[in-house]
């Protein structure tokens, strides 16, 4: 059978432009063969689309040259679909034909499917059913209680049916084609078999008290965990704030350190810290600084000879320092003249005159 031509041309003259074709050996080059003058290509023998669908061969062209030179191409090759297969039955079988159904299936009830494959492609590959013939081994002339659905092939019962009865019903499946199958099944009337009894209906359950359904426990704790997981974060995301809230505040608040600002007041030269002049009590400009040296008991006295007072109202000079009667010796010591001076007690002389 012609499949196609290959054409392969060649610029030279003479024997150098003389093309001739040739098959390279492969797995589907026994099926066709070529022309080696023309490039005819052919099958050399039938070919069956259930086996392969599709063919590669490699066609060469080679000119008769001296060296000779060469090219090649793959050439694809499709198989068309033709109706060369009938349909062959899966059920009935010949190792397996028999159906046993109870007497009391009603009319109506499918007894079984027949089962036909066709290995064909589209229209080809469609299968229709039908009963041929039937008999019953004791009466040929009985009618058959049975029929075939023909494009399902359920066999379905039409009538009543007798203990006892066998039917050997033949059947065909025919695909669109026109080829077809036959097989026979055979059907048995038995009552000791239960296919096609009635199915008792279930009992409906007792209706349950109250209107609303019971949750089942999985259900309950499952909805517990859930509960419980969201208090717990809920807890956690306040107690984060909550700490961030204290920590802010923390930073917000002003703390004062006395030995802190003492030393930063020393370290400016232009403070009134380094003044070292004293003053009237109700003159301009802030009063010296004095700076107490704790040499004995934790009391405080005022320094030798000088009645100062802390409140300035008597016109006596005013000193920057508090004290109480005891036995703890008290010494002035402007700031200006002492650097090496108790940052502590300095500090805390300015803060409580509002000098710092």
């Amino acid at each position: 059978m012609y499949v196609l031509q290959v054409v392969a041309r060649d610029a030279d003259s003479a024997d150098n432009g003389a093309v001739r074709y040739r098959l390279r050996a492969g797995p589907s080059s026994h099926l066709f063969h070529i022309d080696p003058v023309t490039g005819l290509l052919a099958t050399a023998r039938r070919l069956d689309r259930e086996r392969a669908a599709t063919h590669l061969v490699s066609v060469v062209a080679r000119d008769a040259g001296v060296p000779a030179s060469s090219a090649s191409a793959i050439v694809r090759i499709a198989v068309r679909d033709v109706n060369d297969n009938p349909p062959a039955f899966r059920f009935p079988s010949p190792d397996n034909d028999t159906v046993h159904v109870s007497p009391a299936a009603p009319p109506g009830y499918v007894v079984t499917h027949l089962d036909a494959v066709d290995p064909d492609l589209g229209n080809n590959a469609r299968v229709a059913y039908a009963a041929a013939a039937a008999a019953d081994d004791d009466d040929d002339d009985a009618a058959v209680p049975f029929s075939v659905d023909r494009r399902t092939g359920a066999v379905t019962v039409v009538d009543r049916l007798t203990d006892g009865q066998t039917f050997d019903v033949a059947v065909t499946a025919t695909d669109a084609g026109g080829l077809a199958a036959t097989s026979v099944l055979r059907l048995v009337v038995n009552s000791s078999s239960t296919h096609g009894l009635p199915v008792p209906a279930a009992p409906s359950p007792p209706p349950r008290r109250g209107s609303g359904r019971v949750p089942s426990v999985r259900l309950m704790i499952v909805v517990g965990v859930v509960v419980g997981c969201a208090l717990l974060a809920t807890c956690l995301i306040a107690a984060i704030v909550l700490v961030r809230a204290q920590r802010s505040s923390k930073r917000e608040r002003h703390h004062y350190n006395c030995r802190t600002a003492a030393c930063v007041r020393l370290q400016q030269t232009g403070s009134p810290a380094w003044a070292g002049t004293a003053t009237a009590a109700g003159a301009a400009g802030p009063p010296p600084l004095a700076v107490e040296v704790y040499t004995g008991p934790a009391a405080k006295s005022p320094p030798l000879g000088s009645p100062p007072t802390l409140d300035g109202t008597s016109g006596s000079l005013v000193y920057n320092g508090t004290w109480t009667a005891g036995g703890c010796r008290y010494q002035a010591s402007p700031c200006a003249r002492s650097p090496s001076v108790d940052c502590a007690s300095l500090g805390c002389l300015r803060y409580n005159h509002a000098q710092v």
